[in-house]
């Protein structure tokens, strides 16, 4: 009987080998892996930073396009109204430090450029805690009024405050009783809101900046954010994007009244923003946490304004400036009509 050969084991050369073979495919593979998964994180990081950009970009010009927009109204000082907001984020004479003169259209564009220490429109040290409270350092302040563009349907809108005109004159109206607009009124809805960085988004101390806005409640009168539309109260303020961590605008003055832009100014007067006809809007985004492996030194030009590290929050983000120019017609053409 033929008996068969005894299998013979690894010899050690062999097995130092194949540990050495095998060391060499798992450290690659898990090399692989962790290139993939920080080029997974890096593109997460920019597409959402390229979104919340072009995002909050996309708000504020639409806002500035409709901004000094009465629906009917030609001479916006023919305003009559007995409301008053409560508080102090929307009361007062702009340039008197008390706020934005909520219900006088004749200032329906105002900008406050922190950039270069405030503005004669209202106060850099302007006294709205919702803001003033929670506002990035040398940040801007926009506030905006108008009414929205659709005529409003017959019946009251709980928590609104809306325009009545007839074209001559109108009225602002806080009560959701009011009966439907007489033949040769229409009713807008009025829609102020205030702009500007607030340091945190969701929880304060959580360090991601953020684009928010204030908007008008009605009854009681007063600036914040509705909850529970339309049967909700005032409160606080409406973060719109995250990673929001400056905006500038540059406002494009017609000198010649020919409808286009003789000088563009960061800080006009009041007189200045009634030949407004354009508005170069720059946004800056920034990723929500940083990357380790990417360092970032450069300088963003924001329009007229340089923003350096100094000015930023770190490093290690990733950043974008987006921009844009918008033609604005209401300010200009309310002008030209009321002369």
């Amino acid at each position: 009987m033929k008996l068969k050969p005894r299998q013979a084991g690894l010899t050690l050369p062999e097995l130092m080998v194949a540990i050495l073979l095998g060391t060499i495919i798992t450290s690659a593979v898990l090399a692989m892996y962790l290139s993939t998964s920080r080029n997974f994180r890096q593109d997460e990081r920019y597409a959402l930073m390229q979104e919340n950009g072009r995002y909050a970009l996309r708000v504020l010009s639409e806002d500035l396009t409709m901004t000094d927009f009465w629906g009917r109204m030609t001479a916006t000082d023919a305003f009559t109204t007995a409301l008053a907001a409560t508080g102090n984020c929307g009361t007062g004479t702009p340039g008197a430090g008390t706020g934005i003169d909520l219900f006088n259209g004749d200032t329906a564009l105002l900008y406050n450029n922190k950039h270069v220490g405030g503005t004669a429109l209202f106060p850099a040290t302007w006294p709205c805690n919702q803001i003033t409270a929670v506002q990035r350092a040398n940040t801007p302040i926009l506030a905006l009024k108008r009414v929205q563009g659709v005529q409003l349907a017959a019946g009251p809108v709980n928590n609104t405050v809306r325009l009545r005109t007839n074209g001559v004159a109108g009225d602002f109206i806080d009560d959701t009783t009011w009966p439907p607009a007489p033949a040769g009124f229409s009713d807008w809805l009025y829609m102020p809101r205030i702009y500007f960085i607030r340091n945190f988004f969701q929880t304060a101390g959580d360090g991601i900046p953020s684009l928010c806005r204030m908007e008008l409640v009605g009854n009681p009168l007063s600036m914040g954010r509705v909850t529970n539309f339309p049967n909700g109260t005032a409160d606080a303020v409406t973060c719109l994007a995250e990673g929001i961590e400056d905006f500038h605008v540059q406002f494009g003055i017609d000198t010649d009244a020919d409808g286009i832009a003789n000088q563009y100014l960061s800080s006009p007067t009041l007189a200045q923003i009634e030949g407004v006809v354009s508005a170069r809007i720059y946004v800056l985004a920034r990723a929500n946490d940083p990357d380790p492996s990417h360092t970032d030194a450069k300088t963003f030009a924001l329009g007229d304004v340089n923003l350096t590290q100094a000015d930023l929050t770190g490093t290690n983000f990733y950043r974008r400036v987006f921009s844009t120019t918008v033609m604005m017609r209401n300010p200009v053409n309310l002008n030209l009509l009321n002369n």
